[in-house]
């Protein structure tokens, strides 16, 4: 199976039953910190391996303390690691909250922090949001059209591109997709 085959599996996986999937980029909050730690050879934790990445790059944004020095309840205390948590709840999150996928996405306050400079990104620019939402309208059979707008209101939703949550299996399965 490719990645893109994959990933569709994973969406389709997290739309369509009640598992989840432990992929943390569709956590809301964020996984940052919560589904893992990440302990680098010098010592010093992370919220993830792509926060630890980007302290290779000197930004160390998201270094959440050293195992020299730190508790444990320090590191998952720290307000380095609450602060992206809190802010990555797409609930709230402008765009994603009014957005027809958000029950299935989540938020990446790494990737966010290091293309837009801060944990929730601007989502019309957002090669994250962009990548996810395509990815949901293509494996909810959405047209292309919607996928590259605005998501509007759920009060406002538009008829060709239903809701994920209202198809079932079944449905799906007797329309041959």
């Amino acid at each position: 199976m490719s990645n893109c085959e994959e990933f569709t599996a994973l969406l389709l996986r997290r739309m369509l039953t009640p598992f989840a999937t432990a992929y943390v980029d569709l956590q809301s909050p964020a996984g940052i910190g919560i589904g893992a730690l990440v302990f680098n050879y010098d010592g010093d934790i992370y919220a993830s391996d792509e926060s630890r990445m980007l302290a290779e790059m000197g930004d160390t944004t998201f270094r959440l303390g050293t195992v020299f020095e730190s508790t444990f309840a320090d590191v998952i205390t720290s307000e380095k690691l609450l602060e992206p948590i809190v802010e990555s709840m797409t609930e709230g999150v402008p765009m994603c909250s009014d957005c027809a996928f958000q029950p299935w996405c989540g938020a990446d306050p790494v990737f966010h922090h290091a293309r837009h400079g801060g944990p929730v990104g601007f989502k019309p620019d957002s090669d994250f949001c962009e990548k996810h939402v395509s990815a949901f309208c293509i494996s909810s059979r959405c047209s292309k059209r919607v996928a590259t707008q605005r998501v509007p209101p759920r009060s406002q939703r538009v008829p060709s591109c239903p809701r994920p949550r209202s198809m079932s299996m079944t449905s799906l399965v007797s329309r041959g997709q």
